[in-house]
């Protein structure tokens, strides 16, 4: 009887242990910002960095949605916390942020952290990838299409 009480308390125990590391977890993002050649969009970057610079510069954007507060939880359960498309397609625009460097600014926006920016932006569905052409061309939506190569296994 004791084993049994004493094995409850320690997979409690487990339990709460796991659900206080992931409140001090740091969050993650599918673009790490020193290793990545985008910038990381936020409402309070966004005018100067996109805004301001269409008169010279063409910008490319990934809008994405990822909930990275519960990184911890993907790897347990395996299930995603991100929509649908966005983690098969960060490869392929840091590829194309590497190889367009200086030609483009290129840009993420992560629309669960900065859903007023996403909002304003009219961003309706995630992934979305937003050109932003020189003024005044107005902006548009690059359509993309993703093709997993994930097992069905």
């Amino acid at each position: 009887m004791h084993s049994t009480r004493y094995s409850h308390f320690y997979l409690l125990f487990i339990i709460a242990a796991c659900l206080c590391s992931v409140a001090f977890q740091k969050k993650t993002s599918l673009y790490d910002g020193s290793k990545s050649n985008t910038l990381l969009l936020t409402r309070e970057n966004f005018d100067k960095q996109i805004t301001k610079h269409r008169s010279k510069l063409v910008s490319v954007i990934h809008y994405y949605k990822h909930d990275g507060n519960l990184f911890f939880f993907e790897l347990i359960l395996k299930f995603t916390f991100i929509d649908d498309g966005s983690r098969d397609l960060t490869y392929e625009f840091e590829k194309f942020a590497s190889e367009w460097q200086g030609a483009f600014r290129i840009g993420t926006v992560d629309c669960y952290d900065q859903y007023e920016l996403c909002e304003k932006e009219q961003i309706t569905k995630t992934p979305t990838i937003r050109v932003y052409p020189l003024l005044p061309i107005p902006a548009y939506d690059f359509e993309v299409i993703i093709i997993s190569c994930q097992s069905t296994h």
